[in-house]
């Protein structure tokens, strides 16, 4: 049985890095999902604390996610297609969660699921609030994990 690549997850604090969980999602959202080029990056880049994991040793990004402070939100979580199954998202997940417990401040992180996704945040914990809508043309549901 081979084992699980050994892995970090960084907080971006640099331009650099930033640019390597643009890439990600640009492959995820855009290449594979078919979002709109032109909805992938927001104004919320700017005032979220970007995640980052790599493979290691050779440093692959993988994986990404943001956090969005104003709003408590968990956003554009993407994880490469050959690399899913291996609890990254879920390694993603809990890493934001330990940053926000961390900082302190809010009651819940909130994330816009896709419909297909809606399982991945409710074992979790997450719990679903409203109706179905779309963002970027795709049904998600708000999700909800109060702390």
């Amino acid at each position: 049985m081979s084992e699980a690549p050994l892995f970090e997850v960084i907080i971006c604090d640099n331009e650099e890095l930033i640019q390597q969980c643009l890439t990600v999602r640009y492959k995820v959202f855009i290449e594979e999902q078919g979002y709109p080029p032109e909805e992938e990056v927001d104004d919320w880049d700017k005032e979220s604390i970007h995640f980052l994991l790599r493979q290691l040793p050779s440093k692959k990004p993988v994986g990404t996610t943001r956090f969005y402070p104003p709003k408590s939100k968990l956003g554009r979580l993407a994880v490469l297609p050959e690399c899913r199954g291996l609890g990254y998202g879920v390694t993603l997940c809990n890493e934001l969660k330990k940053y926000v417990v961390h900082i302190g401040g809010h009651s819940y992180i909130a994330a816009s699921s896709q419909e297909p996704k809606i399982g991945f945040y409710s074992k979790l914990g997450y719990k679903e609030e409203g109706d179905i809508y779309l963002d970027g043309g795709q049904p998600h549901k708000l999700m909800k994990l109060f702390l």
